[in-house]
């Protein structure tokens, strides 16, 4: 017979150990795990409990959250759908709703106006160069970028970016370009976020360009380009992957 042991102090002790590298720069920083990278009781009970909300992709995330109570909640994806926004609306104090494709758009002009006050908008960008993840989102050096943000500010003022580097391919110079080219918008006059969504695809805790990469380089970068911006994490892997182990009984 066998099982999984999940180590919950273990998951708590990463949490903490990577919201205070962030916090430590003076940052506002919080924590949205990644549920589709483990979705099991055990996992999401020692999230919630290290005072961290999740990110989801389905309904079928949110229904595993959802007996959590969480006051936020990050939904991305293609996998939104009216029903389930309503859902999440209704039960959540606010919602951070990424928009990664144009058919989002027609969920964000179903939603009651008595709700939309819960929501804050961001917008799902990406690096076009190899390696980099575009299947989602909207070229960060694309000229039509403006039009798609004023058709945001039709239905409510857009409040952040969000971006998501492809797993494995974690490079500090990725983040460095990216940001900048974010940072060149909103030196624009009247421009202005309320957050940055910085994703996931964090490296995992015992790989070897954690520490100087995760605890070290990015904070100091995030501090420098945006010190008065809040900061969310949708880590997941570098959360858990040292947390659970498969145990035999004999």
């Amino acid at each position: 017979m066998a099982y999984y042991s999940v180590n919950k102090t273990k998951i708590k002790s990463n949490v903490d150990k990577l919201k205070r590298a962030f916090i430590n720069k003076g940052l506002d920083f919080q924590l949205f795990y990644s549920v589709k990278t483990n979705s099991c009781n055990s996992v999401l009970t020692a999230v919630k409990e290290s005072c961290s909300g999740f990110e989801i992709l389905s309904d079928l995330e949110w229904k595993k959250v959802k007996v959590f109570n969480p006051s936020e909640v990050v939904l991305n994806g293609p996998g939104k759908g009216n029903d389930l926004v309503r859902d999440i609306l209704e039960k959540v104090d606010l919602l951070y709703f990424n928009i990664d494709n144009d058919t989002d758009f027609e969920i964000l002009k179903m939603i009651d106006s008595k709700l939309l006050n819960k929501l804050k908008i961001g917008l799902r960008v990406y690096l076009n160069t190899d390696g980099v993840w575009n299947r989602f989102g909207y070229d960060v050096s694309d000229k039509e970028l403006w039009k798609i943000i004023k058709k945001i500010d039709l239905i409510k003022k857009l409040s952040g970016f969000h971006f998501h580097f492809s797993t494995n391919n974690f490079k500090i110079s990725n983040y460095q370009l990216l940001m900048s080219k974010i940072k060149e918008f909103l030196d624009k006059p009247g421009t202005k976020i309320e957050f940055l969504d910085i994703g996931g695809g964090l490296p995992a805790a015992n790989e070897f360009v954690y520490d100087p990469e995760i605890y070290q380089k990015l904070p100091s970068l995030i501090s420098e380009l945006f010190p008065q911006t809040k900061i969310i994490s949708e880590a997941g892997r570098n959360i858990v992957a040292d947390t659970v182990n498969l145990v035999f009984c004999i």
